[in-house]
């Protein structure tokens, strides 16, 4: 039996999504040394793409913050929270 062909805008985002997966993936953001600079930079590059205002957050360690939300709209009532640090990965333990 063969799988129902997704709409084109549906397959589009589903595409994007992958993408940016991808994109997001090769930033190197091992703690140490912490380093995610860059990364908030290509995240607040995407979200300002998609309409949202930022303000970016600093912390005395150099820890790199980014806030987004969108503009004129009530007071949001869903956060969503994530680490953009990475540890790093030994195949061997």
């Amino acid at each position: 039996m063969s799988q129902p062909s997704l709409p084109a805008q549906v397959e589009a985002n589903c595409e994007r999504v992958v993408e940016t997966t991808l994109d997001l993936l090769a930033f190197d953001t091992q703690n140490p040394p912490r380093a995610t600079t860059e990364i908030i930079e290509y995240i607040e590059t995407v979200v300002t793409k998609a309409g949202l205002e930022t303000e970016r957050l600093s912390a005395a360690s150099a820890d790199h913050g980014l806030v987004a939300w969108f503009p004129e709209q009530p007071a949001p009532e869903l956060m969503f929270n994530g680490h953009i640090d990475t540890v790093p990965f030994d195949r061997d333990v």
